[in-house]
C-alpha cells in the first residue's frame, strides 16, 4: 500500500518492538494488525524471543515551512593612519585653565582663548 493510500484511507502501521537474546532491541515495521501478529508468532516460533509488544502507530499532520532570517554583516571599519606632526609645530601649552563668565554662565578656556556653552559646545 502505497503512502498516499495510507493516508488516504487513514489506515494505521503497527510496530513490533522486541528485544534479541543478545539483550538488543529490535524493531519490524507491519503493514496492518495480522502482519505484526504473524511476526510475533515467527519471533517465538523460529526465533525463540518471547519479549515482544506490539504498538498501533498514527500519523500526526506536520507542516513544514522554509524560514529564512538575513543578517547584515558590520563593515570593517576603515584604517585609520596616524597623523605624525614633526616636532617643530607642537606647541607646548600645558593644561587648559577653566575660568566661569558669571554674566553668561559660559566656560572659558583660558588657554585656548575659546568660549564653550553649558554643555561644553562652542
Amino acid at each position: 500500500m502505497a503512502v498516499q493510500d495510507r493516508r488516504e484511507l487513514s489506515v494505521p502501521m503497527h510496530m513490533v518492538v522486541y528485544r534479541t537474546d543478545d539483550g538488543e532491541a529490535g524493531y519490524y515495521q507491519a503493514e496492518d494488525l495480522e502482519h505484526a501478529v504473524e511476526f510475533v508468532e515467527h519471533l517465538l516460533n523460529d526465533e525463540m524471543i518471547s519479549d515482544s509488544l506490539i504498538y498501533r502507530m498514527e500519523e500526526v499532520p506536520i507542516e513544514i515551512r522554509s524560514y529564512y532570517r538575513v543578517e547584515l554583516g558590520r563593515p570593517k571599519p576603515p584604517a585609520i593612519e596616524p597623523i605624525r606632526v614633526p616636532p617643530s609645530e607642537t606647541s607646548v601649552l600645558g593644561p587648559p585653565t577653566w575660568a566661569m563668565d558669571e554674566r553668561s554662565g559660559e566656560a572659558e578656556i583660558a588657554a585656548a582663548g575659546r568660549r564653550l556653552g553649558l554643555f561644553g559646545t562652542g
